[in-house]
Parts: structure tokens; sequence; C-alpha cells
């Protein structure tokens, strides 16, 4: 995740909010279909990853049903996961907010955000599997996620690019301690350090591990380590050139230190490999405004926001609300600043900036360009 961006003083990094509905309980469920109805292996397991980190991983009934419980929804005042943890001053990170952390899915109006979420079978020799994409679900949808299919293989499985090759040929000394580090990643307060050691053995091991590489790369990144993170996200492009995590995770660095022109590169690169890839459209459009390109700017945060990623990365509304407003369509430019409002509650932005934004939408009300906003008896 992004930290310290330095942007002008009307533009900032906000994660969304994490709003309680009335109390559910979350979880999904599905089937493991096998080819040729071929009895599920012994070794199968099912894997709910987000963002590149394994969150829960279950073994399929003899039926081949599986079901995640991720927790429940707390009706309380303040702000909470979907675990009901109290949450203070947002999620970690505050750029490029994941789907998921260590304190919980994300939750707003009832509706669960898992847009980076996916349910896959773990890496096993000579077998290969579908993808299920969970993207953003209401509370109240129906629990089934369909269909696991699972197929043997000849020769080498063609994998969707968030998944690496390079993990099913693993040894198990390498994957057992990458699923240490990702267990501890999956804590609530998390020992980086800890995590980088088991990694740096995976790797010692089994030196082609790009996915080791890429999550060792995000573990020094939330440590601060920007050259070493750098240099493992390099490594782990050069162990996997179609695995897509290393590649945002180098973009993420390029924005930071605003080179712009090298940030849109990467997001070439993502969107070659995936052109629906959510960080890709999000780097693409930072690139591209900074760069000057403001139609391709608005095409990628546009498509953010039809594939229903906007909320995740509330920036998007930001950006979409400069380009309106510098087209001169105040009113959609207003709606907006609006839904980045909306998405980013006053604890969460910075005060000068949700101040500015709101004088400028008064000011608009105020020449009658836009109608008021519509707000309840309790506003």
């Amino acid at each position: 995740m992004l930290k310290n961006l330095i942007l002008p003083a009307f533009l900032g990094l906000s994660p969304g909010v994490v709003m309680a509905q009335s109390d559910s309980v979350f979880y999904l469920m599905g089937q493991v279909s096998m080819e040729n109805e071929a009895p599920v292996p012994k070794d199968f397991l099912v894997q709910l990853v987000c963002s590149n980190r394994v969150i829960k991983q279950v073994n399929p009934s003899a039926a081949g049903t599986f079901a995640f419980d991720l927790g429940s929804v707390k009706a309380t005042p303040g702000i909470t996961d979907a675990s009901g943890t109290e949450i203070q001053g947002g999620l970690k990170g505050g750029f490029a907010r994941d789907a998921w952390d260590e304190r919980g899915f994300l939750v707003i109006g009832g509706r669960v955000y898992l847009d980076e979420c996916v349910v896959r079978s773990t890496p096993i020799a000579g077998y290969t599997s579908t993808t299920i994409e969970l993207g953003t679900r209401d509370l109240q949808d129906n629990p089934d996620i369909g269909v696991l299919e699972v197929r043997k293989i000849n020769g080498t499985p063609r994998l969707p690019a968030t998944v690496s090759l390079t993990t099913a040929a693993a040894p198990p000394e390498a994957a057992k301690l990458l699923g240490k580090a990702q267990k501890e990643l999956a804590k609530k307060k998390v020992d980086f350090h800890k995590v980088q050691d088991h990694l740096e053995k995976a790797i010692r091991v089994y030196p082609q591990f790009s996915e080791a590489w890429c999550l060792l790369g995000e573990a020094r990144l939330s440590s601060g380590d920007q050259v070493g993170a750098r240099e493992a996200f390099e490594l782990s492009i050069a162990s996997d050139e179609n695995f897509i995590h290393p590649y945002a995770g180098l973009a993420q660095l390029d924005v930071e230190r605003q080179d712009w022109m090298q940030a849109a590169n990467r997001a070439r690169q993502i969107r070659k490999l995936d052109p629906t890839y959510p960080r890709g459209l999000l780097f693409d459009g930072i690139a591209s405004y900074y760069l000057g390109s403001f139609e391709d700017s608005r095409l990628a945060f546009e498509e953010l926001k039809e594939r229903g990623h906007a909320s995740t990365f509330p920036i998007a509304y930001l950006h979409l609300g400069m380009i309106y407003a510098k087209k001169g369509d105040v009113l959609t430019a207003a709606e907006a600043f609006r839904a980045y409002l909306s998405a980013s509650p006053a604890g969460q932005v910075p005060v000068a900036r949700r101040d500015r934004i709101e004088a400028q939408l008064k000011l608009w009300e105020d020449q009658g360009l836009i109608p008021p906003e519509e707000r309840t008896a309790d506003s």
C-alpha cells in the first residue's frame, strides 16, 4: 500500500469507510468438480486469496463441497470490520486499499468488497483449476459462489496472471515457509520481521519462487524498505514474467516517487497481462493524469468505476471530479466529488481537503450550477 505519497494539497489518499450493518454472518460456499467425476485428491485444498495473500484454506468434503466462514458484521455505533473489531483511523496504508487487511473484510452499506479476492485450488502437481472471482457482494446474497472446476493437465499449465507457475513447482519446504508467512500476515498484529524471515528462508530453498519474492516485496514495503521492496518485486518478475502482482508493487513505488512516465509504462505492462486488473486501471489513471493525458485518465478511472472498484480506491472519484471540472462538466464533477467524500469519512480525509471540496460544492450550489445535495433529517 502507498505511504507518504506527495500530491498537491487538493488531492490526497483516502481509504474507504467500514460501516457496520445489522448483525449478519458472512460466509461463502461452493462445489469442487473433478474432471470425469474423479475423487478429490487427498491433499487438495481450496483457498480464499485476497490481494495475493491466502486468507483461508479448507479441505473440501468427500462430496466436494467447501465453505468459508468469514465472521460476522456487528451493528455498533463505531466503524468496524467484518469480524466486529473496532477500527481507529481507517485501514492501514490509505492509498491502494486492499479488499482485505489484517483487520477484516471491507463492508460499506451492507456490501462486502472482495474486489481483489478469488477462490482457487492450492497448486498441486498435475492439476489445474478455474478461479472464482468474488467482486462486490451484498450481505444478503446467496452465499453459493459456484463450481471450482479441476482437471488433470499434461505439460505446463496455463494459469491466470494472478497465479504464479513457480508456486506449483515449489518444493514442499519452500511452500511450507510461504504458508507460514501468509499465516503471520493474516494475524491482527503482523510481525513483519517474522514474515520476512520465513520468506527469505523460502527463497534460499527455492530461488525462483516468484510468489515468495513478491510477498517479500510487500512485507518490505510495509516496513518502509522501498529499496529492498523494489529489488524483491524485480526478482519476482525475473522468476515469472507473467505473474501480475509484482508489477503492481513496482507501479506503486513509481507513483510514490512521482515517476509518472515509469508508472505509465508499468501500468501498460499490467494491463497487457490482464486489462481488467483493478490496480492496473488505477495506476493507468493516476499516471495519465499527471502526464496531462486527462482523457486517457478519465477512461481508466471510468472503467475502474464501471467494474465496481472505485469504492475500493476512492482516489479515483477525486481525480474524476477534477477531470470533469477541467472539462466544464460541473454536474458530473460534483457527483464525483460527493462520491469521494461519501467513500472517505471525515476522519480519513485531511480536513483542509474536505473543507476545500465542500466549499467548491457549496459555491456551485449557490450559483445554481448543481442541485443541493439531498440530506436526511439526521444530517
